[in-house]
């Protein structure tokens, strides 16, 4: 069964891909501490068992909140196979920051481009 942990800055859309994926209610929210623990969950595709961990959001894996705490004891743990980083098409240089340092994990690494519809109505476009 590969493991897959959702990681990624808060209010990205982490807990909102989980449910999709698990058919959880993780509750989401825009503002801060709303996931603050990690959730677990099972997805099935293709006749295959994936066991997803929906982390709390966090800007760095050096933050000493909380939050961020149990994140980075998650991803230090590297009790996982695949990283899912959500990053937020508006505000690419502050999710770029977080994905930097989870790539010195040395961990597969899925990136995945979230929010591009609000970067498109600010006349943003990513190449």
């Amino acid at each position: 069964m590969l493991k897959i942990v959702l990681a990624g800055n808060p209010n990205t859309g982490k807990s909102t891909l989980f449910n999709n994926l698990t058919r959880g209610n993780a509750k989401v929210g825009n503002w801060h501490g709303v996931t603050t623990r990690a959730l677990g969950g099972m997805y099935y595709f293709g006749g295959e068992n994936y066991e997803i961990t929906d982390l709390p959001g966090t800007y760095s894996l050096r933050n000493s909140g909380p939050e961020e705490k149990v994140t980075t004891d998650a991803l230090e743990e590297k009790n996982y196979d695949l990283i899912i980083n959500i990053i937020e098409a508006k505000n690419l240089k502050r999710s770029l920051r977080l994905t930097t340092e989870l790539l010195k994990l040395k961990k597969s690494m899925i990136v995945v481009i979230n929010m591009n519809n609000e970067l498109e109505r600010r006349s943003g476009y990513i190449n």
